[in-house]
């Protein structure tokens, strides 16, 4: 008698956890933050239910696995719960077939599978499996990369993007801003630290702010840089980028300053165009020392051309004083 309470106690006890991780999908908070060719990332909390693993299935058969432990800030103030609920899958790109079914699916699950609950695109639920096919397509797959922003001196976007399967083939990605046509930019510059991180050393980027179409046009918008041309999957940066007002020439109150002491901006632009590549694909550091040596640079040439202005000035000064002094000589002799 005892041993069958004991069954029927158990029976229900599973039966009510079963029950309420198939009905409580509208519970679980979270989902994808990102989806790249290399990774997807996001998180996922639900209020009675420890969940375990995140798993990307195609069809019914399983393609990758993460473990649902990284600590975020951000997530822990949603979810008003200490702890690790979020999750970076890497794509298997070394070992996928290519003859993948229609059905991708991302689910998030308990330890013991008990409770299954399938996770979207936080940003568009109905984007999720065109994402995470594009993600998949031989033409993407296994593509890293990150925009960087805004070089220091406010002229350069940078970055840099790589392809796991063809490393010795140069990226190629897009800046894509509302309202204009894609811009593909080539990644073919070197990036002298990455050969020690095991990627390859030339695959950076640089881009002229000011080279863009009628750049004026669209200050205050939002820029990203995307993998495919279609603007599907953004590199990750560390904060959204808004296209600025272009920097223009110093100023000089000054009157020891003239504008026109001032190397030209076409002359400036010649020299960003010969150096830029070498050093903005160099360290973040050593990008900032340049571009105040360059900064130092121009006030020096400031100086330069303002005291060889006074030395012939003053040459000029001295030499209609001794004239006078002849012409006064030659009369009175």
């Amino acid at each position: 008698m005892r041993s069958a309470i004991k069954r029927w106690f158990a029976h229900g006890a599973k039966t009510s956890v079963n029950h309420s991780a198939d009905e409580s999908q509208s519970l679980v908070m979270g989902g994808i933050d990102l989806i790249t060719p290399s990774m997807i990332n996001g998180w996922v909390w639900h209020p009675h239910l420890q969940l375990y693993d995140v798993r990307l299935l195609a069809g019914g058969s399983l393609l990758a696995t993460a473990r649902i432990d990284i600590h975020r800030a951000d997530v822990e103030k949603k979810v008003g719960v200490k702890g690790s609920h979020a999750f970076s899958l890497k794509l298997p790109v070394h070992s996928l077939a290519f003859d993948l079914p229609q059905d991708l699916q991302l689910v998030a699950l308990t330890a013991d599978g008990s409770g299954r609950f399938s996770l979207s695109c936080m940003k568009d639920k109905s984007s999720t499996q065109s994402l995470l096919k594009t993600a998949l397509d031989p033409s993407y797959l296994g593509m890293e990369g990150n925009f960087d922003g805004l070089t220091s001196d406010g002229k350069l976007l940078s970055g840099w993007c790589f392809q796991a399967l063809r490393p010795n083939e140069s990226c190629t990605v897009y800046l894509q801003v509302e309202g204009m046509a894609p811009v593909p930019v080539r990644c073919d510059q070197c990036r002298p630290s990455f050969a020690g991180l095991g990627y390859p050393e030339y695959c950076g980027f640089v881009f002229r702010l000011a080279d863009l179409d009628n750049v004026g046009d669209y200050v205050g918008n939002r820029l990203t840089v995307t993998f495919d041309e279609s603007g599907l999957m953004p590199l990750p940066e560390s904060a959204p980028f808004f296209l600025p007002a272009l920097a223009s020439t110093p100023q000089f109150s000054s009157s020891l300053f003239p504008r026109e002491s001032i190397l030209s901006d076409q002359q400036n632009d010649t020299m960003l165009q010969v150096y830029a590549p070498a050093v903005y694909s160099s360290s973040p550091e050593f990008a900032r020392y340049w571009s105040e040596l360059e900064d130092f640079k121009k006030l020096c040439d400031v100086f330069e051309r303002e005291i060889a202005a006074r030395i012939r000035q003053e040459a000029l000064t001295k030499n209609r004083r001794i004239g006078g002094w002849k012409r006064l000589f030659n009369r009175s002799v």
